[in-house]
């Protein structure tokens, strides 16, 4: 029947077949579990992907609704900057007298309170006075009380309504005549 060589030789395939597919299994696995730390990382980088990207719209969001709230601010105050005047000159025509009647004090605390609101919204009154050079990215010329077409400077002479600015914008230039 089988020899002894034979024999031999049979058994080294039977343990090469019941080795072969644990082998298998192992490489499988280890495949597997290199599939798997792969898909991890993807996982995990598409991840900071998109926490990265929130956090990019968050701050633009941010920004825009800052953008806005100054636009708001700004069309406020364009709507109280005549009223701010009015008062002026009401108070400008008020006859001396009459300067600390209670009427009076009332149209003053009005316009205090008036330029408060302005104030703490980060609206500023442009600082101008009569005899100031006269700098056209901050006066508007109404008048040029000039004699003949002189170089140099010009200077304020008289402030027809005061300006106003938001941070470094200017919202509206002072109004001045010039000479």
């Amino acid at each position: 029947m089988f020899s002894k060589k034979d024999k031999d030789k049979k058994n080294t395939e039977e343990k090469i077949d019941a080795t072969s597919p644990k082998e298998d299994e192992g490489i499988k696995s280890k495949e597997k579990i290199e599939k798997t730390k792969s898909k991890e990382e993807e996982n995990l980088e598409g991840w900071k992907r998109c926490q990265a990207d929130f956090d990019n719209y968050r701050k633009r969001q941010d920004e825009r609704m800052k953008e806005l709230g100054n636009i708001v601010r700004e069309d406020m105050a364009l709507q109280i900057l005549p009223v701010v005047d009015n008062f002026q000159m009401s108070l400008d025509h008020v006859p001396g007298d009459q300067g600390k009647s209670p009427w009076v004090q009332g149209i003053l605390h009005i316009q205090r309170q008036l330029e408060t609101i302005l104030r703490d919204s980060g609206i500023a009154e442009i600082e101008t006075k009569e005899g100031d050079v006269f700098n056209p990215e901050i006066h508007e010329a109404v008048e040029n009380h000039q004699e003949g077409e002189k170089e140099g400077e010009h200077r304020v002479k008289k402030i027809i309504s005061k300006g106003y600015r938001m941070g470094d914008k200017v919202m509206r230039a002072a109004k001045v005549i010039v000479e």
